[in-house]
């Protein structure tokens, strides 16, 4: 579905991500982690559209993505949940929704979607016409996730999904991630510091350092990884 090769993006002279190549099959959990630093939002910046690389490519189902602006992507069927939430805080829960589909024609399947998000998250459906920034950090990530499935993604990127977030909001929120792959038939990208959590629940893995891909493997052999042991779980 998705593949980067020999992917380099750099900021002027700085160079964020060096050497990438991974790939994505249809109905996968993938996850990229790696530290702070490591290049994993430069590499979702450029999926996405809002960087360029210096090299490399980007495909999505055999469509060049480099040619592409952000909004023909999302067209195309691939949508970001982004860190740090950045929802609109001065609109309404339903108008942050309604920015989420501005690429959708069809009212029918606008109100469906609408209907499971609100089945995923009902307390979105309580705080509808409730400005976006008056809502707790749990509930603005709640709402970005649900702005990025009303565009009826066949892709989705979250980018730090657990930043900032109580462990029992990060245990909800990975089991709607799951959900959303297994009921909704989404492939999902994990972009995550959260090592341990998100192999747990992905189905394989690479690991990002210093811009490079090191590591790749399964879920279970990542995280028997001597190396991934010491550097990301502290064993």
């Amino acid at each position: 579905m998705l593949k980067v090769e020999d992917l380099r993006v750099s900021y002027g002279e700085l160079v964020a991500v060096k050497r990438a190549s991974f790939e994505v099959n249809e109905g996968e959990m993938v996850a990229l982690v790696g530290s702070n630093g490591a290049g994993k939002t430069t590499i979702l910046k450029t999926i996405s559209g809002i960087l360029k690389p210096d090299r490399g490519k980007v495909e999505f189902k055999g469509e060049n993505l480099l040619q592409k602006k952000p909004q023909e992507i999302v067209k195309l069927g691939i949508s970001q949940v982004p860190e740090g939430r950045h929802v609109f805080p001065k609109m309404t829960v339903l108008e942050n929704l309604e920015m989420g589909a501005f690429t959708m024609r069809d009212k029918k399947k606008y109100n469906n979607n609408i209907e499971k998000i609100f089945e995923y998250f009902p307390r979105l459906k309580e705080r509808i016409k409730q400005n976006a920034g008056s809502l707790s950090g749990g509930e603005q990530q709640m709402l970005a996730v649900s702005r990025a499935l009303m565009s009826s993604p066949k892709l989705m990127i979250f980018d730090e999904p657990s930043l900032g977030l109580a462990p029992i909001l990060v245990q909800n929120l990975f089991e709607i991630i799951n959900k959303i792959n297994e009921e909704e038939d989404v492939t999902i990208i994990l972009i995550e510091q959260n090592v341990k959590s998100s192999l747990q629940l992905c189905n394989r893995g690479y690991v990002l350092e210093n811009g490079e891909i090191t590591i790749t493997g399964s879920s279970s052999e990542l995280l028997d990884h001597e190396h991934i042991r010491e550097a990301f779980l502290g064993v």
